[in-house]
């Protein structure tokens, strides 16, 4: 649940991948959403290797992000 911050738990980078899947997904079928605001990118990014440990919603260097950025390349 987002921002509860109360709920603990391991870093699931799957389920991170699959809810931006669902959202782009689902947000690409109506023409009233044209696009994004996406939030959390840290002033100072984490390594590539620090990222599977990271537990905020930030998706750089994550397996999100590489979706993400596919999302947008399309034409």
């Amino acid at each position: 649940m987002p921002n509860d911050w109360a709920i603990k738990g391991e870093v699931n980078l799957e389920a991170q991948t699959r809810y931006y899947k669902g959202m782009l997904t689902a947000c690409a079928k109506v023409d009233f959403v044209l696009g994004f605001g996406l939030w959390d990118w840290k002033a100072q990014v984490y390594s590539e290797d620090q990222a599977r440990f990271d537990k905020d919603y930030a998706f750089y260097n994550k397996p999100a992000e590489k979706l993400i950025k596919d999302y947008y390349d399309k034409p």
